[in-house]
C-alpha cells in the first residue's frame, strides 16, 4: 500500500522543508507532494533534493491546492500536512497498518501543540477523554456526536483518507476557500466506510502568532479578522451542506452551518448584520452544545453595548482560531 502526503503552502517559506523531513523521517517510502502558490529557486531546488514533488498552484483557495495534490498523488491513502506542522515518527507505518487491515476510509489522530522551535506545549484537553476506536457509517446520532466531541472534523494534519472514495467529490474541493478540515470530514461521512479515531498523538501542531491568533493589533482589527474568518467559514460550510441534502448527514451539516452564520452575527459591529438564526426544533444537538448555543444567542440578542462588552472580554482573553 502506497501513502501520499500533500503539503499545501500559501506564501510561507520558512516551514516547508521541516514538514517534508518529518514525513521522510516517518517513512522513506511515502510520496510527498508540495503544492504552493509561489516559485522560489532555492526552495524549489531544496524540495527536489528532499525527494518531494514540487507543484506551483497559483489559485488562492486552499481547496484548489489540496485538490491538485489529490489528483497528482499516486497513493492508495492520502494524508495532508499543513506546511508548519510535522508528523511524528511512526505515523505513516501506523496509517498503512490500519488501512491495510480494515475497511477504514477516514483516519484521524490526536495532536500535540508545539511552538515554532518544536517544543511541546502539551495536548489540548478535551471535554471527554479521547478513546481509540472504529466508527461505522452511517453512524447513529450518539456516535456522530462522540466523533464531533473527539474533534475528528478538525485539523487536516491529523487526517488521512482512502483516496478512491474521496475522488468522487474532488471537483467540489475548489469551492472551499479556507476550512478544508470540516469539509473533508463531512464528505468522508458521505463517502461511507469506517472511521478510525487514533488516541496516539502523531501530529505536532505548531502554534504561532502568524497562523493562529486573530487578536489583532487592537480590538477593531480583532473584530474585523474574526468576522471575516467566520464569513468565509460559513460560505465554505454551504458546499458540504448542499452535498448533504437528503442524506443522513444533512442535520449535522445544517447545524454546523447555522452555528457559523450566528458566529458571523456575533462578531459584526454593524447592527444590521446582527441576527440570530435558530436551529429547527427537531435537531437533537448543536456543534458545541446547547449551553454554548444559548450563550451565543444571548450575546447576539443583547443590546449593542452588552454585546460589545462580551466581544472585548473574548478579545482580552486571546481568542484563537484555526490556522490558514
Amino acid at each position: 500500500m502506497k501513502v501520499s502526503v500533500i503539503i499545501p503552502v500559501h506564501n510561507r517559506k520558512q516551514y516547508v522543508l521541516r514538514a517534508i523531513r518529518s514525513v521522510k523521517k516517518s517513512s522513506s517510502e511515502a510520496e510527498v507532494i508540495v503544492v504552493k502558490n509561489y516559485s522560489d529557486d532555492n526552495i524549489d531546488q531544496s524540495i527536489e533534493m528532499e525527494g518531494a514533488i514540487n507543484i506551483v498552484e497559483n489559485s488562492n483557495p486552499l481547496g484548489e491546492k489540496i485538490r491538485r495534490g489529490f489528483i497528482e498523488s499516486h497513493g492508495d491513502v492520502v494524508c495532508i500536512l499543513e506546511d508548519d506542522d510535522t508528523f511524528s515518527t511512526g505515523k505513516i507505518d501506523r496509517i498503512k497498518n490500519i488501512f491495510e487491515n480494515s475497511t477504514v476510509n477516514f483516519y484521524h489522530n490526536r495532536a500535540i501543540n508545539v511552538n515554532e522551535q518544536g517544543i511541546s506545549l502539551g495536548i489540548r484537553k478535551n471535554r471527554i477523554k479521547i478513546k481509540e476506536g472504529i466508527y461505522e457509517t452511517p453512524p447513529g446520532p450518539e456516535d456522530l456526536e462522540i466523533m464531533h466531541k473527539f474533534k475528528m472534523y478538525y485539523n487536516t494534519s491529523s487526517m488521512a483518507f482512502r483516496k478512491e472514495p474521496i475522488m468522487a467529490y474532488i471537483d467540489h474541493f475548489r469551492e472551499v476557500k479556507l476550512v478544508m478540515d470540516t469539509f473533508l470530514f463531512q464528505i468522508s461521512l458521505l463517502a461511507g466506510g469506517s472511521f478510525f479515531n487514533d488516541a496516539m498523538p502523531f501530529t505536532n501542531y505548531t502554534v504561532h502568532e502568524s497562523a493562529s491568533n486573530i487578536s489583532g493589533i487592537d480590538f477593531d482589527d480583532f473584530i474585523s479578522k474574526a468576522k471575516n474568518f467566520f464569513k468565509i467559514a460559513y460560505e465554505d460550510s454551504l458546499v458540504s451542506l448542499r452535498l448533504s441534502e437528503g442524506t443522513y448527514t444533512e442535520q449535522y451539516s445544517r447545524a454546523w452551518s447555522i452555528f457559523l452564520k450566528n458566529s458571523v452575527s456575533l462578531f459584526s459591529i454593524d447592527t444590521e448584520d446582527v441576527k440570530y438564526v435558530d436551529l429547527p426544533e427537531n435537531y437533537l444537538w448543536v456543534p458545541f452544545g446547547k449551553r454554548m448555543n444559548f450563550l451565543i444567542k444571548s450575546a447576539i440578542q443583547s443590546p449593542e453595548i452588552v454585546r460589545k462588552s462580551i466581544l472585548k472580554m473574548i478579545y482580552l482573553n486571546g481568542y484563537r482560531i484555526r490556522k490558514r
